[in-house]
């Protein structure tokens, strides 16, 4: 068949380099035989080397084998090239002997056999643009079919040899001179078992001399070396008095041996034959045959025979499994292969064949058969006819029905690949080592707004993007390529729709020696994602701030009632206690009015304590200071009535950031408080510090003391204090970091973003290394 045209890019050199891996054996020619490249099969199987033969002319690459001219090769050879190059089509030629040297000047020539085949490659025009030359080495079957012919000759001739000897034996009989000189040991044997005769073949054998052999008993096992086997053909013989025979492995010599047994009338001629050679020689045929049934089996393919003119075909087993029928069950003739054949293949079969018989030429078509159950199944028959066969033919037929249905499929899903590729959203694209654009698919150019070939062979900046995005793109792609590892690329751009923002996959095509050859890159358009996360990011954190607020609000109304309780309730009965007791006079004539006086002073003092402690705890509950002076203010309140003893405490606000939000600013206070509530209880410091520092979209709140410090994995009953603060900072978005060694104090260290005047949230920020 004719084959297709070809794009003008078929043979450029990167296609080329392409075809230079395929497994095939292939020799790319031009129109004037000189050789554009081969693949590695090729160079391997011919012992060439691709920059010794590229630019040559074919016919200069492989000298002669002076031992064997090649010359008549060299002319059926030119003659395909002449006639792929006029009819443009594929032109196959018989086998042919064409030996080759191996590397070096002083090289000897190897005996070779090929089976080759020239395909043209057209251009648009329907002229040769090249010619394909495929080759198929086929020296070993070639040896293995002068072996099997060797090992057929030697089997025969062992069988002419023995009906010669048994002539002789017969003719001569007692021939001493000629039977010493055959090759076969020759016994003679009464009719009650001694031995009369032996030649000096069958001294050997026995390892025996006449004297020691003659005159004595066949039975006598003890004494001789002669076999339990070779006895009971001998006792067939004498008792049926007819010949016998047989094949054994001799226990005696350890090797196979055939002996004949021919009744006489004086008793018996006994011939033993060492046949070891030979049954190794039909072990090794046996082999050869089984290895060649498995081999058929395993690649579905079957071989066969015809004879013209008596119209019977040989089928191996495997072709009759190929058309759905039991092995060797019935004989097959012409007529019985050509009803299998589908009835649309019929002619282009029966046609093959007659242009094999006449030709004497090998052909391949492929074609249906029809099974008996009816399914169809696509077969590729190979026909050559035997030099001299008076019409015999021989090929083999390979089932290829799942190869081809594996092609169709392929082509569709490289169909439906390519449609993908250029109808999705997504920008594809491929690079080579150089960082250089290889393809893109229609969504990349579109984006671009340039034509692919604009754009093939250019780098990212090359494509005018700005040092900022090619950059860090081109960076990624070198980190691919170096470590073979798949990486993500996330990169935004300016548009007229303002800003866009992308994800990429750069995925690394592996060569079969491990190096990257290219990089594929799929790249998102995750510009309504991204809106989608801050839509979402902005709404979660404003209902957490909503939740914040109504527990810090339900909190704050539930201090303030206690603090009024404690302040209008028990702080008033405690006022009103005092000025009772003051009211009491002691008068010193009478008893034990030194003794009340201490009383009445002692009881003042008490409630005075019991008063100052109601209104330092109301005034915690009700930071008035907060709400009337600031957040500075009501921290730097914190430090001066929580600083007592030895504990002496610091704090400052910093920064110039904006004023904080009312319910931050509470949070912040209460915070500070239960920082500095810890300190004085369980820290058993002497120095302490709060800062606060603003910046433009966070707050950062250290806590730091000099105290004990603690073991964070065995806290106690202090863990659910810091699970509070935990857990309301995380209310905040914020982030919380404890620096704490036993014996060297501890430091808290708290970051809050701070919401700007969008009310958009920022992420939760990151503390400094403490």
């Amino acid at each position: 068949m004719l084959a297709a045209p070809l794009s003008s890019t078929l043979l450029s050199p990167e296609v080329l380099g392409a075809y230079e891996a395929l497994p095939e054996r292939y020799l790319f020619l031009t129109p004037e035989l000189l050789v554009l490249t081969a693949t590695d099969a090729y160079l391997a199987v011919t012992g060439t080397v691709r920059a010794d033969i590229v630019g040559r002319s074919v016919f200069d690459i492989f000298p002669e084998n002076p031992r064997e001219p090649s010359a008549a090769s060299k002319e059926r050879l030119r003659a395909s090239f002449a006639r792929v190059l006029a009819t443009g089509l594929p032109d196959q030629l018989p086998m042919q002997r064409y030996d080759v040297r191996g590397p070096g000047p002083e090289a000897e020539f190897e005996e070779k056999y090929w089976r080759v085949q020239n395909s043209p490659v057209l251009a648009p025009d329907g002229s040769v643009r090249c010619i394909i030359n495929q080759v198929s080495d086929v020296t070993e079957l070639v040896r293995q079919g002068h072996r099997i012919e060797d090992l057929s000759r030697e089997v025969d001739l062992t069988r002419a040899l023995i009906a010669n000897n048994r002539l002789l034996v017969q003719q001569l009989q007692k021939a001493n001179a000629i039977l010493d000189t055959i090759g076969e040991a020759y016994l003679e044997l009464s009719l009650t078992g001694e031995f009369t005769y032996l030649n000096r073949q069958a001294e050997q054998m026995l390892a025996v001399s006449k004297a020691e052999l003659l005159g004595q008993s066949i039975w006598q096992t003890s004494a001789l070396r002669v076999s339990a086997e070779s006895q009971h053909i001998i006792r067939r013989a004498l008792d049926t008095r007819q010949r016998a025979e047989g094949e054994y492995l001799c226990s005696i010599l350890g090797r196979w041996v055939y002996m004949s047994a021919t009744p006489t009338a004086d008793g018996l001629i006994v011939l033993l034959y060492d046949i070891q050679e030979v049954k190794e020689a039909r072990e090794r045929l046996r082999q050869e045959h089984q290895r060649l049934k498995e081999s058929q089996a395993i690649g579905h393919i079957g071989s066969f025979e015809v004879d013209a003119a008596s119209q019977q075909i040989y089928w191996t087993d495997e072709l009759y499994r190929i058309h759905g029928l039991e092995p060797q069950r019935a004989a097959v003739t012409v007529e019985k292969s050509l009803s299998l054949v589908h009835p649309d293949d019929v002619h282009v079969f029966a046609e093959m064949m007659r242009q094999a018989t006449a030709a004497v030429s090998a052909c391949s078509f492929v074609h249906r058969i029809v099974r008996h159950d009816g399914s169809v199944r696509i077969v590729e028959t190979r026909i050559q006819a035997r030099p001299g066969g008076e019409g015999r033919l021989y090929g083999t037929v390979q089932d290829i029905t799942e190869m081809k249905q594996a092609e169709k499929e392929a082509r569709e899903s490289a169909a439906q690949f390519q449609a993908l590729v250029e109808n999705t959203p997504d920008l594809i694209t491929r690079w080579d080592p150089d960082l250089r654009l290889r393809f893109a698919n229609g969504a990349f150019c579109q984006r671009m707004k340039q034509p692919l070939s604009a754009l093939l062979g250019k780098t990212n900046l090359d494509m005018q993007h700005h040092q900022d995005v090619a950059g860090p793109w081109m960076a990624k792609l070198r980190l691919v390529f170096s470590s073979a590892q798949a990486q993500d690329h996330y990169n935004s751009a300016e548009t007229a729709t303002g800003t866009k923002y992308f994800y990429s996959r750069l995925v690394p095509e592996v060569a079969d020696d491990g190096t990257v050859r290219s990089v594929l890159a799929i790249g998102h358009d995750v510009t309504d994602i991204k809106r989608l996360e801050k839509e979402h990011l902005r709404l979660q954190l404003s209902q957490q701030k909503q939740l914040l607020n109504a527990v810090l609000e339900a909190q704050e109304v539930e201090r303030r009632r206690i603090a009024e309780s404690l302040h209008n309730g028990l702080g008033q009965v405690l006022y009103a206690t005092k000025l009772q007791l003051e009211q009491l006079v002691v008068e010193p004539e009478r008893t034990n009015s030194q003794r009340q006086a201490t009383a009445l002073r002692q009881a003042g003092e008490f409630l005075s304590d019991a008063i100052s402690t109601t209104r330092t705890i109301s005034h915690e509950l009700i930071p008035t200071t907060l709400e009337d002076f600031g957040l500075e203010a009501a921290i730097r309140d914190v430090c001066r009535h929580m600083s007592h003893g030895k504990l002496r405490l610091r704090c400052q606000v910093v920064g110039p950031g904006p004023r904080l939000e009312k319910y931050l600013d509470l949070a912040l206070f209460r915070l500070v408080q239960e920082l500095v509530n810890n300190i004085v209880k369980h820290a058993r410091a002497t120095q302490g510090s709060v800062t606060v520092t603003r910046q433009p979209h966070a707050v950062q709140l250290v806590v730091q003391d000099n105290g004990r410090g603690f073991d964070p994995e065995h806290n106690g009953t202090q863990g659910i204090g810091l699970k509070t603060i935990h857990d309301r900072v995380k209310l905040l978005n914020g982030t919380t970091r404890i620096t704490t060694v036993p014996g060297a104090g501890t430091t808290v260290a708290i970051a809050i973003p701070a919401v700007p005047d969008d009310g958009e949230w920022p992420a939760a920020q990151q503390l400094p290394t403490t």
